[in-house]
């Protein structure tokens, strides 16, 4: 089994792996999704964790909320939303389409004016609320294009004009062009189109004055940190000063870069610049990350690959998170090394993200075997194809308190042959989750072939929580290892 924890820079855990999910923390708080039979129900899966490893089950809370200042976002996908306390405390009821963090006591919610008649499209107002849920004033913008404030002002679009507001909900720069990106140091990259037909875009920056102090004549951006930024023009990367000037120049066999963070800034090197016929263009492929100094002096080689959640810049705790290749398999590994290269924490993690607030979010395999975790890809090992022996398989192991989100998590997609409810026994049957109707698999003959790798499963679900009754059908695809042997049917 797969969990998430929380480690501190010792590489101890202080929150047990046990999440299914787990976020980064933010002003001290993070949020983390208990698998739902773990939960009192599963309204109540997502929790608050703070750097006491206290864990506070929130209704409804969203695993990649909107959290800032001890407030987070509630409200399933596609539900309104709204923001509770550290204690799950409702303070801005659930009534918006969509909202941004917290900043100074301030938050930014879009709210619907009307259900669209037929042929038209909805329309939205931007609302200035305080943290106690007041709206304080319409500002009379039409999108919010951003969740996040950064370097205190939020994103959001005039029309079909991008503009940043202030805490005060006061617009305080319309961007040049309408693709635009986050301030940082003062300053925000824009995107100036050449040629629409062939979108052909060079970027360039300008101030919270709306002047253009760099002119667009790069390929691509990144934010300043550190009084640098990263751009690409040619195939060819570069670390440019607020003046526009090239401080930094880097080989031809660079990749990308990372943002500078104390000193310290990664860079792809090693990699290969060949033809996409695909695309008409030239594109790097390979490469590892090392980091370089303000001098562009490679300081740490390049050892590291990227993985999804690795962010490559030192933190406050003088820790970075990189990757390296799993000895025994084609996979990633996570560790933590310090501003020399070394690792302070091993390569062990299946996952990580950088520290922050002192701790990490780690996800490690966790010993044993629960055959009630629907998150258990091995569990679905022991599941015989036939109808027979699958129904033995659920009398063995009841999952009557599974939403019909988790059943079909736990046994994956497809579509073709079905299992008839008759097939399934009474625990399968819940009074607060509805029952199975069927199983279905795409791509071989439950009667003649072996279930193997590579094939899925697809669970028809009648879903009794909502008024009245309606069947559910969701896909997914497990990611098995192929490395084992499925069982024969009959």
């Amino acid at each position: 089994m797969d969990k998430y924890g929380y480690i501190n820079t010792r590489g101890e855990f202080v929150v047990e792996p046990q999440f299914i999910n787990a976020t980064e923390f933010v002003d001290d708080f993070a949020v983390a999704e208990l698998p739902h039979n773990k939960a009192s129900e599963p309204a109540m899966a997502v929790c608050c964790v703070n750097t006491h490893g206290h864990v506070v089950p929130i209704r409804n809370l969203r695993v990649h909320s909107q959290t800032a200042e001890g407030l987070f976002e509630v409200g399933k996908d596609g539900d309104p939303k709204g923001f509770a306390d550290i204690e799950g405390n409702i303070l801005v009821p659930p009534k918006y389409v969509r909202v941004s963090a917290f900043y100074q006591n301030r938050a930014v919610v879009m709210k619907s004016r009307s259900v669209p008649h037929p042929g038209q499209s909805y329309s939205f107002d931007l609302i200035l609320i305080d943290n106690k849920g007041r709206e304080l004033r319409n500002l009379g913008l039409s999108h919010l294009r951003d969740e996040y404030w950064s370097d205190g002002l939020l994103r959001v679009d005039e029309g079909e004009r991008t503009c940043y507001v202030d805490p005060d909900g006061e617009i305080v720069v319309r961007a040049p062009e309408h693709y635009s990106g986050d301030f940082s140091e003062g300053l925000a990259s824009f995107m100036f189109t050449i040629d629409k037909q062939r979108y052909h875009t060079q970027q360039g920056y300008f101030d919270k004055h709306g002047r253009v102090v760099i002119p667009p004549t790069f390929d691509s951006t990144y934010n300043f940190s550190e009084g640098l930024a990263g751009v690409k023009k040619n195939n060819r990367w570069f670390f440019i000063d607020r003046e526009g000037n090239v401080a930094i120049t880097l080989p031809e066999d660079c990749a990308d870069v990372r943002e500078f963070r104390h000193g310290l800034a990664g860079v792809e090197l090693g990699a290969e610049l060949v033809r996409d016929e695909t695309n008409n263009c030239y594109r790097h492929q390979g490469g590892n990350w090392g980091y370089i100094d303000r001098t562009g002096k490679v300081v740490i080689q390049p050892a590291f690959i990227e993985g999804m959640n690795a962010r490559l810049h030192f933190g406050v705790e003088g820790l970075a998170c990189v990757a390296v290749k799993s000895d025994d398999m084609n996979e990633r590994l996570f560790g933590f090394i310090d501003r020399t290269g070394k690792f302070v924490i091993e390569p062990q993690f299946i996952e990580a993200t950088h520290f922050s607030s002192g701790l990490a979010a780690v996800k490690v395999i966790v010993p044993g075997f629960d055959p009630a975790d629907w998150r258990d890809w091995e569990l679905i090992r022991e599941i015989p194809c036939r109808g027979e022996a699958l129904q033995k398989f659920f009398e063995d192991y009841p999952v009557y308190d599974m939403t019909r989100g988790e059943v079909h998590d736990l046994l994956g997609s497809g579509a073709g042959k079905k299992y008839p409810i008759e097939q399934f026994p009474p625990t399968l049957v819940s009074e607060s989750r509805g029952s199975v109707l069927s199983v279905e698999a795409y791509g071989f003959d439950f009667e003649t072939e072996p279930l193997r790798p590579g094939f899925d499963f697809e669970i028809l679900y009648a879903d009794d929580r909502v008024a009245g009754w309606r069947i559910a059908c969701e896909d997914y695809t497990p990611l098995f290892n192929t490395s084992g042997r499925w069982p024969k049917v009959g």
